[in-house]
């Protein structure tokens, strides 16, 4: 089974084809996501929990204090957000049988990850925000 999401998009430019690999991208980082927070809390854990385990955990999380992982942290976010309205959609179409409704629910719900992206840009960057 060959790959060719991108060749297929270049194809059938439409909202199901955006929707399928927008399902697939975001899942993709979800679960390299995972991956790392697994470690994050795992750190306190290897280190023996207790003071040690403070010490370990607080060290691991004070090196994602910097402003490439609140970029990625947004990332996170904005993937976060596609997955669940997406998936929403998703249930909704086949649930109330709404086929005829799918493409401008699509773009309701790219709206709905715009709008909630944009009200929380500055929770993830108040240095961008107060100047």
């Amino acid at each position: 089974m060959k790959l060719d999401y991108l060749k297929e998009w270049l194809l059938n430019p439409r909202a199901g084809m955006a929707s399928f690999l927008l399902m697939r991208i975001t899942g993709i980082g979800l679960v390299l996501y995972v991956f790392l927070h697994l470690y994050s809390l795992g750190a306190a854990r290897l280190a023996g929990g207790g003071a040690a385990g403070k010490a370990a955990f607080d060290g691991v999380m004070g090196a994602y204090n910097t402003p490439i992982f609140h970029a990625i942290e947004y990332a996170l976010l904005i993937c976060v957000l596609l997955h669940m309205f997406n998936g929403i959609r998703i249930v909704l179409l086949d649930w109330f049988q709404l086929t005829r409704s799918h493409r401008p629910m699509f773009w309701g719900a790219i709206v709905l990850v715009a709008t909630v992206a944009l009200a929380s840009f500055a929770a993830f960057f108040p240095e961008l925000v107060s100047r």
